[in-house]
């Protein structure tokens, strides 16, 4: 779907068949974060996340400053990082790129609308390493029991890891009219990158994968 949605606006001019931030809603599930379309001005941070649609660099008084426009398929807001927070993530705001975001939403006297402060700059694989707490894995019991526990170990094992940025591994099992939740021991946290989460949304669909935050 990436793929696609990406050549249809190299070719187009835009994106036809859907938009690309749809791509990452699944895995921004359970993310606390606010839509575009209902930011409200606010002294208080919140959390938001879309696609970056375009960049630019303007200099003012305070130096330079990137103005990010951010697109979640419900509005676009204008995102004004300066530069100390761009210098540290330049990586990050790339068009087409996904870009989570903490910031002040504020009303903009000058064009009428919201503009939106940066604070934190975070992509997928940062914002699951800060704040990814639980890894969840439904298995519909349907296939062997024995077969399904080692297959599961295998998958595990490259990515086992221990500190920040490893989160435990909750496995929900039903089978016939009984269902159990299983948390796997302390050994067997892992890193929740990108070749986990795949390799096991091949083997269980992606749907039965999902990573669960907490501590935003």
């Amino acid at each position: 779907m990436k793929q696609r949605l990406l050549e249809e606006k190299v070719a187009l001019g835009f994106y036809l068949s859907g938009h690309l931030f749809s791509v990452y809603e699944r895995q921004l599930a359970g993310f606390p974060r606010t839509p575009l379309a209902k930011l409200v001005p606010s002294e208080q941070r919140v959390w938001m996340a879309g696609v970056v649609a375009s960049a630019r660099t303007q200099m003012t008084r305070r130096g330079r400053m990137v103005i990010v426009m951010l697109d979640d398929g419900s509005a676009q807001i204008e995102l004004t990082v300066f530069n100390e927070l761009f210098e540290r993530h330049r990586d990050k705001l790339k068009e087409d790129a996904l870009l989570v975001v903490s910031g002040k939403a504020q009303h903009d006297q000058f064009s009428g609308s919201l503009r939106v402060t940066a604070e934190e700059l975070l992509d997928l694989e940062s914002l699951r390493g800060r704040y990814a707490a639980r890894l969840r894995i439904a298995m519909n019991g349907k296939t062997d029991e024995t077969r399904d526990a080692k297959r599961l170990q295998q998958i595990l094992t490259p990515y086992r890891a221990s500190g920040s940025g490893a989160c435990q591994v909750v496995v929900e099992y039903q089978s016939g009219a009984a269902a159990c939740k299983v948390t796997l021991g302390e050994a067997w946290r892992v890193k929740p990158d990108d070749r986990l989460l795949s390799e096991l949304g091949a083997w269980l669909r992606p749907e039965n994968v999902q990573v669960v935050y907490g501590g935003t």
